[in-house]
């Protein structure tokens, strides 16, 4: 795509949502230079609180397309650019990245899912540590934000219910990382433990936070039951006699 001089080049999405322009790739028009051999693009954007900002881009010598990013150029309704600042020469676009909407942390790749129960159910003490596996999603459309997983906060028996998630970033739209859950089996009782996650990117956009909640219970082995019973049977046998003799 090309642009002559003197002329503007409007963008703008269809439901007039807002967008963040990322980067383009310009080059100039003719492989050989055309009076002037200096090439300033301007960019003007319009931002969804009518305000206006101005981008300049300053194109070397150079016949082939080259990636220019942009920061600031976000929130905007409409994006124009032309090339006419200093009797600039024409110029070609293509590749236009733009950030169409924040990215959206869930627990499920088909729904919006922000809270996760794992239930390890009742297990035997001294048996297998158990694993169970589970997704965190960028639950979004291409053209979205990257996901960023910034914080995790652990609270109740973490020592016992564990996890090996952790930190990440630039999780791509509708991609997943996998992670599992561990419950230590080696001490009786009945066990709770809560991960709260906090997620960003790159969109002004606040993003929410999720929470994983596992539980589990630890009984004793068969074994230690059939001894209990036996002392238990033990004691009143000999609570028995002693009456007899009596």
């Amino acid at each position: 795509m090309f642009n002559n001089q003197g002329e503007w080049t409007t963008l703008s999405r269809g439901n007039g949502k807002a967008f963040d322009l990322l980067s383009v790739d310009l080059s100039h028009m003719f492989d050989t230079t055309m009076g002037n051999s200096r090439m300033i693009v301007t960019f003007q954007g319009t931002r969804s609180d009518s305000s206006s900002v101005t981008r300049l881009i300053d194109v070397p010598r150079h016949f082939g397309f080259r990636t220019y990013s942009f920061t600031g150029l976000n929130d905007l309704v409409s994006v124009r650019w032309d090339q006419s600042a200093f009797g600039s020469v024409p110029h070609q676009f293509d590749d236009i990245l733009l950030l169409t909407g924040p990215s959206n942390a869930s627990f499920d790749g088909s729904s919006d899912l922000d809270s996760l129960a794992i239930d390890f159910g009742t297990l035997t003490q001294g048996g297998p540590a158990p694993t169970v596996s589970f997704d965190i999603w960028n639950y979004t459309s291409p053209g979205s934000a990257d996901l960023d997983l910034d914080g995790i906060v652990g609270t109740g028996d973490t020592s016992v219910l564990t996890t090996n998630l952790h930190a990440f970033s630039g999780l791509a739209p509708s991609s997943h990382n996998s992670f599992l859950a561990v419950m230590d089996t080696s001490t009786e009782g009945s066990f709770g433990a809560s991960y709260t996650l906090t997620f960003s990117d790159a969109s002004s956009d606040p993003q929410a936070s999720m929470v994983l909640e596992l539980t589990g219970l630890v009984v004793p082995e068969p074994s230690t039951f059939v001894l209990l019973g036996m002392g238990a049977v033990g004691l009143l046998a000999h609570a028995w006699r002693r009456r007899r003799r009596r």
